[in-house]
């Protein structure tokens, strides 16, 4: 990345990680407690249903695959070992071999991640946790933490977000989230008039696909909305909705005549990735596409934009507030997703409520009439959601 052409782009992250995250210790116990609970219930399940016991290695999952019916090709490594991951667990017939392998791994990733390893992060004097930053994610140029990996929390139930308290006393944590950001974008960039009024005009994405196309539920629709977006094939959405073939492609048929824009859009980007190797961005910005993922495009293109428009509202913010916020004491927290966390003092809360969320706003410049919203929500002793 040319960072002189890109310079937007750049802001002091040690500002956000200096800050530090304080940490509620009595309910950090309780979650990192019942979440190791979660994982051996979770293995004892596993072992009754299946009759082995819970393992990594590629041999266990054989079995486990062989005894479900797993008929697909499991795909290679580079070293050409036999490859396993989530991706491939909506494939297997079993579902509640399926559903318990989901929990599991759920489970298991928090407890690793968030457990005794993440009590070496906290500084035991004032309960925080400093965040070591990276630049980018590699791909979508979202700011990332590592030594701990705090900015792609988990979103489970009793997850460590509800130990995250405003950081002084008398603050309060404002979580600003970008409402259905990553569909207002492919709206607005193809240029889908009808889709563009109907979500200015207040109407869920999803409810919008079910109503149009007849679909059974909003959930169903969901599935085939970001099959869109992420580039998911017929049997992929199959297997996640229960549907059959025949119907994925009636339906996906039925969607391609309501948002024919979209639909448009989306094969000159998978044309493009797959001729060129790489997409072009809302901002100009070239993001590479792996190898025989053309489909994937699409998913690029949205998400880096949407990281695009968050590190512009941050940057705005230093630019413009810096001076204010020490001022005030507000500190940005974190950066998650299409959402930013703020603390700040409770007796200003909505003056800062109403500069965040313009800032957010005003970071994206739609060019088909669409209106960005932003959504503010108040954390008064923890985050959560």
């Amino acid at each position: 990345m040319d960072k002189g052409y890109f310079d937007w782009l750049y802001f002091d992250q040690e500002t956000i990680s200096n800050s530090g995250l304080r940490i509620c210790v009595e309910t950090y116990n309780k979650v990192i407690a019942g979440q190791t609970r979660k994982l051996s219930e979770t293995k004892a399940l596993y072992k009754k249903t299946t009759g082995l016991d819970f393992t990594a290695s590629r041999q266990h999952y054989v079995k486990v695959f062989s005894q479900s019916d797993f008929t697909i090709k499991i795909p290679l490594t580079k070293k050409g070992s036999l490859s396993f991951n989530k991706d491939l667990w909506p494939y297997l017939k079993d579902d509640t071999i399926r559903g318990i392998m989901s929990d599991m791994s759920e489970a298991k990733h928090f407890v690793s991640h968030y457990g005794k390893n993440f009590v070496g992060f906290m500084k035991h004097r004032d309960n925080k946790v400093f965040l070591h930053p990276k630049f980018h994610d590699g791909i979508t140029y979202r700011l990332l933490t590592s030594r701990p990996a705090l900015l792609n929390l988990p979103k489970v139930a009793g997850g460590i977000r509800e130990c995250i308290i405003p950081n002084n006393d008398g603050d309060v944590i404002i979580s600003a989230d970008f409402s259905s950001q990553e569909y207002k974008i492919l709206a607005d960039i193809s240029g889908d008039k009808k889709l563009i009024d109907s979500m200015n005009s207040g109407l869920d994405i999803h409810n919008y696909a079910k109503e149009a196309t007849g679909m059974a539920t909003r959930s169903i629709a969901k599935t085939f909305n970001f099959a869109i977006i992420y580039g998911a094939g017929d049997s992929t959405i199959a297997k996640q909705t229960g549907l059959s073939l025949s119907e994925v492609k009636d339906m996906r048929g039925k969607l391609a005549k309501v948002m024919p824009d979209v639909f448009s859009f989306r094969r000159r980007v998978k044309a493009f990735s797959g001729k060129f190797g790489y997409i072009i961005n809302a901002y100009g910005r070239k993001i590479k596409t792996p190898e025989y993922k053309d489909y994937a495009g699409l998913n690029y293109f949205i998400q880096s934009t949407g990281a695009d428009i968050l590190r512009l509202s941050i940057k705005t913010m230093y630019k413009l507030y810096s001076d204010e916020m020490t001022k005030d004491g507000v500190q940005i927290l974190l950066q998650e997703y299409d959402s930013l966390i703020v603390s700040v003092p409770e007796k200003l809360k909505e003056k800062w409520a109403g500069i965040i969320k313009e800032t957010m706003i005003n970071s994206y410049r739609p060019r088909n009439g669409l209106k960005m919203g932003v959504d503010i929500e108040y954390k008064y002793k923890n985050l959560l959601r």
